[in-house]
């Protein structure tokens, strides 16, 4: 065994530079890790950052200088990242034959233990006589490395042992104080100080005091001592004496409380530094990524210290804005390099709720690590959002300026009078021509200007100084490059105590302006030269005059006096049909009072004959709104009248055609949109003619496919596309906006312009439903079995051979079952033909609503049945085959008196690639019902090999197993999950009670996975049994049923069936006695309480005589017919979850609560909504007046007794 690890206390050897070479177990045991991790390590990692620091400028210093150090008191970093305080002792010695520098740590709160075994280790050895001169070597080598004063006094007090610091504390030779007494080493004043110590230790009591010594050098010193009797036979025979020399550690403490004081001074000035600058503290440890921050910090991104918990820097990098990532750690890496004094950085970070910060961070590495890389690096963060926002507002602001100027292309300068300076902004050098650091002063401005303006500026300038009179002028420049353009110069002087303090001023670059005017003059021109030539005469009316001013074409125009520039109006409307003179004033006399443009059309009587005219003129008024003249055009539409009139006569005859055909016909416009419909449209689409217009085509004329129900491409879109006339597709419905459907048929043509340009589309179509309905109704009969309405079997096969073709060519999976009735044959003898036909219509019922609306059944012939499920795997077509044999076998045909129990042999068979042929895939099925009847019928089989058939058996009896031990050795659970009631206050609890199984190991199985093998095994009736006696006991011991209000248990079908359950359960609610029966729910469901019919009815009756409420679980999800509700006489309706988990998607399913709620109301049932799972359904279910809301959002499943815990008494 390695001496180190003889010793009682940890201890650490050390080189100069602080690694390990050697520890003991000892450290393993207090710090943690193991010893390969030590090795090598630097003394450092033992401890915490505060303490590296001491120990580099106090420690190492003083054990380098006096070649030791004697205990100091700091703590030390667990693995655990705890810090435990320790005594440590050091000092100079060897390992290997080398320096090396052993360092021993006493835990305080194990010092004393470690006295006390070492004083027990002393009485050892003195007890060994044999081992005497070994152990003294020992506790020599011991006490000797041990820092502390240790010696032994006999009880006549004479020194039996010193140690060699003992010794030298009292500057004695080595073994001069042997044999000495006490009294003579301290002297008798001393000696009668420490009496009482000596008088208490040798009396058995152990004594620990700290005193102030005086040396035999006359220095004092601190010893902190312990006297410790050494008892033989129960008799003080000595004691063991061990004192520290606390001396340089007093001081060193009282060097560390200044230090802290003034440390905490500091601390304190930082901390009211940080906090008025609001600037968020960071630590990082580069070299761990461990980040230390403060409140502030964690504030700035929306945070608490106490949510942020420890901090890692891969979670403040993940905070920064990626853009700046690169650029972040480009300027670290400097500054790690040494290549920047401090790195400071402006990032963004993502606040907390999803919004960027701006922040200035700036820190600076403190530390490295032995081998020189960057360790610790402390900084600050400041939010810098607001002035980041100041200044991009500032930023804008000047870019706005400068681009308000660059658009609106207006410069602004500024003349300082005092210096002379001047200033010129942008767009003012823009104007120029000149750079962006171009710097003008008075005289290069004004030489800018053409020569023949310079006066005139020279001038302006010189008028504003002296007498501070404002100019507006435009003038000539010419720009840098030579160029010459037209600017709109103003300027203002600014008065500062009444006298010019400086100038401002804009320039404006007005060459297009001045440009455009000059166009306009010359279109004046023009114009007037195309409205002689054209036929348009110009007028103009002084209405307070009464006086016509007009051109020489409206003299013409209305053959007034020729060779007169003025007339009077009075001649002018002299002209106008007497017919139409009262209108026409009526309408010059609105125009003038309601301020708008006149237009207006009337007849000319003139020699030639009448004319139609037509006038379009502007009034001009006054500052008060008063009407002064009329200036206006006038041109002669009498040509124009005659074709609209000739328009007029088609457009009617048209409407007239359109109107009479019975094809219904729409037109649109180039865009698709609806412009017009005939009466035969408006009635097939239930859209009016004006209502229609301007929508889409596709909202008006809404199709689509009759057997997919997918949306037909619109046929107007299709023409304007291809610009050719384009038929409807086959099996066309349009749906009417009134909901009914009606099969169409018809085409879409363009109409086209004088230049072939696409005006519009004209859709013409007619009804075709009875000729669909027909040709629907023969192909059904080639295709369905008349006596059961089902597919026949050449229409199977042909389908047959289509999932075939897709699963070989696709890879897709299907299903085909071959079903045989069982006790057909027995029917038909014992009843008759007509009845055993009874038997196949009802039969064929319950498969068609046993599978989806995309699977086929079929009748092959008899009591024959084939059904193929499409895009089905294996799993999930034995479930629907299972499905269907239960059904089936729920399901009793009565005739008069008798009933009949019919079972179903199923053969499955996989539609995969393995098969070639529809042949081949129905001899396996064949084979497999045949297989299902030879093993007692009434089953499914499935076409698979012998080996998975036996792993399936071998489960079934497994499920078989612990479903019989869960019934005999209390293995159910009872689970619970609230129902909450809207309506009304909710008198007490109300809730579904749920089954679990127990795993024994604190889990459970789920219903789903163990009640179809237990419907399989016919152990259903047991498990419901079981469920009622459980319920109805807690029931019994509550003090009180106030709170409750009904606890519902769900039934299966075969309990609904047994007539032996209804007469238990009759005796068990009998016992029960009514306050327990009006606690108590039961729920069956709709396929369960539908198949026997007869049964579920009378059974219901019975219980509800008793107050037991009774539901109707799922209804809707097997195609509910609400005819059954008039034969069931149940409470609630409780709606099949698959209605509600897409209530707000599915329109369908919203339709169908709707109605599922109105049908309740009518017959007097309460509604419950199940697998309310999001509160938005929760609402809308309650707009549409659903009772009451089942499912994980009211109320997750828990166990049914922690429910009821709080009615139970205490203590139960």
């Amino acid at each position: 065994m390695r001496m180190l690890d003889q010793l009682p206390c940890a201890v650490v050897v050390t080189d100069a530079g602080g690694c390990l070479l050697d520890l003991n177990a000892e450290l393993v045991a207090l710090v943690g890790h193991s010893r390969a991790r030590w090795l090598g390590a630097p003394m450092n990692d033992l401890l915490p950052p505060a303490s590296r620091i001491f120990v580099q400028t106090h420690v190492w210093p003083t054990l380098l200088r006096t070649g030791q150090v004697v205990e100091i008191q700091l703590p030390v970093k667990t693995e655990a990242g705890e810090a435990v305080p320790v005594l440590l002792n050091g000092r100079l010695g060897t390992h290997d034959g080398a320096a090396a520098y052993i360092w021993t740590l006493f835990p305080a709160r194990e010092r004393h233990r470690f006295e006390a075994e070492l004083v027990a280790q002393r009485n050892r050895s003195e007890s060994a006589v044999i081992a005497l001169e070994a152990s003294q070597r020992f506790t020599k080598g011991i006490t000797d490395a041990i820092p502390g004063l240790v010696a032994y006094w006999d009880r006549a007090l004479r020194c039996r042992f010193a140690n060699p610091a003992y010794e030298a504390w009292f500057s004695s030779a080595p073994g001069a104080l042997l044999g000495s007494t006490l009294q003579d080493l301290l002297g008798d004043e001393v000696f009668a100080q420490y009496r009482p110590w000596v008088e208490g230790v040798l009396a058995g009591q152990e004594q620990r005091f700290e005193r102030e010594l005086a040396r035999p050098g006359g220095s004092i010193g601190h010893l902190v001592v312990h006297y410790l009797p050494d008892l033989v036979d129960g008799q003080v025979v000595g004691f063991f004496v061990h004192a520290s020399d606390v001396t340089e550690m007093k001081a060193t403490q009282q060097a560390l409380q200044q230090a802290r004081f003034a440390l905490e001074r500091e601390r304190d000035r930082l901390h009211n530094l940080i906090d008025s600058t609001r600037a968020g503290t960071w630590e990082w440890n580069v070299q761990t990524g461990e980040v230390i921050v403060n409140a502030r910090w964690a504030a700035i991104i929306g945070w608490t210290a106490e949510e942020l918990g420890p901090v890692h820097n891969q979670f403040r990098a993940g905070l920064a804005h990626p853009d700046e990532l690169p650029h972040t750690r480009q300027l670290l890496r400097e500054h790690f390099a040494g290549h920047s004094d401090a790195y400071i950085a402006d990032v963004r970070l993502r606040h907390r709720d999803g919004h960027w910060i701006w922040v200035e961070d700036r820190g600076r590495l403190v530390s490295r690590t032995p081998d020189g890389r960057p360790e610790w690096m402390f900084g600050v963060q400041i939010d810098i959002s607001d002035r980041k926002r100041r200044d991009e507002a500032l930023r804008r602001s000047e870019a706005l300026l400068n681009r308000t100027g660059e658009v609106g292309g207006v410069g602004g300068w500024e003349l300082d009078l005092a210096t002379r300076q001047l200033s010129w902004s942008p767009q003012t050098r823009r104007i120029h021509g000149v750079p962006d650091d171009f710097l003008p002063d008075l005289e290069s401005a004004i030489a800018f200007f053409a020569p023949q303006a310079r006066p005139m500026m020279r001038g302006a300038f010189e008028a504003a100084i002296s007498d501070g009179r404002r100019w507006d002028v435009e003038a000539p420049l010419i720009r840098t490059d030579g160029s010459r353009i037209v600017v709109r110069t103003v300027g203002q002087v600014e008065l500062d105590g009444g006298r010019p303090s400086r100038l401002l001023g804009a320039v404006q670059d007005i060459t297009e302006a001045v440009e455009h005017r000059r166009a306009l003059q010359a279109a004046h021109q023009r114009m007037a030269l195309a409205a002689d030539s054209g036929g348009i005469a110009v007028f103009e009316i002084d209405l307070a005059a009464g006086r016509l001013t007009a051109d020489s074409l409206l003299v013409r125009q209305y053959e007034l006096p020729a060779g007169r520039e003025h007339v009077p109006t009075d001649l002018w409307s002299l002209h106008v049909h007497p017919d139409d003179r009262a209108a026409l004033a009526r309408t010059v006399e609105l125009a003038l009072a309601r301020q708008r443009r006149l237009e207006a059309e009337f007849r000319v009587v003139r020699s030639d004959g009448t004319h139609h005219m037509r006038v379009a003129a502007r009034i001009t008024r006054d500052d008060h709104g008063q009407a002064l003249a009329l200036v206006g055009v006038s041109w002669d539409v009498t040509a124009m009248q005659a074709l609209s009139a000739q328009l007029a006569r088609q457009h009617e005859l048209m409407r007239v055609t359109l109107q009479s055909i019975g094809d219904a016909v729409i037109t649109t416009d180039a865009a698709g949109r609806v412009s017009w419909l005939n009466p035969a449209a408006e009635r097939m689409t239930g859209w009016a003619s004006a209502q229609a217009q301007g929508r889409p085509m596709p909202e008006v004329f809404h199709t689509v496919h009759e057997q997919t129900r997918e949306v037909v491409r619109d046929p107007v879109a299709s023409c304007l596309a291809s610009h050719r006339t384009v038929d409807l597709a086959d099996h066309t419905l349009l749906l009417a906006r009134s909901g009914t459907e009606v099969g169409v048929h018809g085409s879409a043509a363009p109409i086209l312009g004088p230049q072939d340009d696409v005006l519009g589309v004209v859709l013409v179509f007619h009804d075709v439903s009875e000729q669909r309905r027909l040709r629907g109704e023969l192909t059904h009969r080639a295709t369905h079995d008349a006596l059961t309405g089902l597919v026949n079997r050449t229409e199977f096969e042909a389908r047959l051979q289509r999932a075939l073709r897709h699963a070989q060519e696709e890879g897709s999976h299907h299903a085909l079952l071959y079903i045989d009735l069982d006790q057909f044959k027995q029917v038909n003898d014992a009843c008759g033909h007509a009845e055993g036909d009874r038997l196949l219509q009802q039969v064929s019922k319950l498969l068609a609503d046993a599978i989806r609306g995309r699977d086929t059944v079929a009748r092959l012939g008899g009591d024959e049945f084939a059904v193929i499920l499409e895009h089905c795997s294996h799993d999930q077509a034995m479930q629907v085959a299972q499905k269907i044999r239960e059904r089936v076998d729920q399901f009793r045909f009565v005739h008069g008196e008798r009933r009949f129990r019919v079972g179903t042999s199923i053969g499955l068979v996989p539609i995969d690639q393995r098969w070639t042929s529809v042949a081949a895939l129905q001899q396996a099925a064949d084979s497999a019902c045949y297989a299902a009847k030879e093993a007692g019928r009434n089953r499914v089989h499935a076409w698979f090999d012998s080996d998975a058939e036996l792993q399936a058996r071998q489960a079934q009896g497994q499920w078989s197993r612990r479903i019989e031990r869960a019934l005999d050795d209390t293995g159910f659970l009872l689970h619970a999950q609230r129902i909450q009631t809207w309506k009304g206050a909710q008198p007490g609890l109300r809730a579904e009670v749920l089954l679990r199984m127990d795993n024994g190991d604190g889990s459970v199985t789920l219903p789903g996975l163990f009640l179809p093998a237990a419907e399989r095994l016919h152990l259903a009736t047991r498990i419901d049994r079981w469920v009622l006696e459980a319920l109805v006991l807690r029931l019994c011991a509550l003090p009180s049923l106030a709170m409750i209000d009904r606890l519902s248990v769900n039934l299966s079908g075969r309990s609904v069936g047994d007539h032996a359950f209804h007469a238990w359960m009759a005796d068990l609610l009998d016992r029960a006695g009514p306050a327990i029966c009006r606690c108590i729910g039961l729920e069956i469901t709709e396929t369960a309480a539908v198949a026997q019919l007869a049964d579920a009815t009378q059974f219901i009756a019975h219980m509800r005589s008793r107050g037991v409420q009774v539901a109707l679980e799922d209804f809707g999800g097997a195609g509910s017919s609400f005819g059954h509700l008039k034969s069931l006489p149940v409470d609630v309706l409780k709606i099949d979850g698959q209605f509600v988990v897409d209530l707000l998607e599915d329109p369908l399913d919203d339709a169908a609560v709707r109605c599922f709620v109105d049908v309740a109301r009518v017959v007097g049932m309460t509604t419950v909504a199940e697998h309310v799972e999001r509160d938005d359904v929760r609402l809308r279910l309650l707009e549409l007046g659903v009772d009451a809301a089942q499912g994980n959002l009211i109320h997750r499943p828990e166990p049914l007794d922690g429910l009821l815990s709080p009615l139970m008494p205490a203590g139960a």
